[in-house]
């Protein structure tokens, strides 16, 4: 096993720790019930490649059994999920702000289209503005909510009562207008 650990971890300091985890796991076993518990290390091969191995194993009638368990392409594949949840979530949080900031800019070149409609023959034009506004706000309502909960399924109720809201607080701010979605 010496000449083992002397191939697997050419740096003493390395080898050394490596040495006194694996001691403090075979005492555990020896004084429990012969387990050693599995735990990673990584070392190095024959022709120098570095590996990560599970190893763990028994000790029984005083003789020690080891069981060496490659997970270097276990552990190559979670890094690279995990860069590919981070980049996904960072690629998903810059669309959510791209889109928030463009439903927010049509919101603002529709109230501002409204208000210069001033000619009292065109309020056919100014309520189909503000029609298109609440539509566009309920959107930014609904895009906000999904991108709160990272775009899981929202229960429909939450869903009505938010839209809802947006709603009247738009179409008479300064009404207090109270809603109860029952069911």
């Amino acid at each position: 096993f010496e000449r083992w650990w002397l191939l697997s971890y050419p740096d003493a300091g390395s080898r050394a720790q490596a040495i006194e985890r694996w001691e403090a796991r075979t005492r555990q076993a020896a004084a429990s019930d012969g387990e050693i518990l599995p735990d990673e290390y990584e070392i190095r091969t024959r022709n120098g490649e570095l590996r990560r191995m599970e190893i763990f194993g028994s000790i029984i009638a005083r003789r020690t059994i080891v069981i060496f368990n490659d997970i270097t392409q276990q552990k190559r594949t979670e890094e690279e999920l995990r860069q590919f949840a981070e980049t996904r979530a960072s690629l998903l949080r810059e669309v959510n702000h791209r889109v928030k900031n463009n439903l927010s800019a049509i919101i603002s070149m529709l109230n501002g289209e409204r208000a210069r409609i001033r000619d009292e023959g065109l309020d056919a034009a100014r309520e189909a503005l503000g029609s298109l506004e609440q539509r566009v706000r309920g959107l930014a309502t609904v895009h906000s909510m999904l991108s709160a909960s990272e775009w899981r399924p929202l229960p429909l109720r939450d869903l009505c009562e938010r839209i809802a809201q947006s709603v009247f607080q738009a179409a008479a701010p300064a009404k207090r207008i109270d809603l109860r979605v029952q069911g």
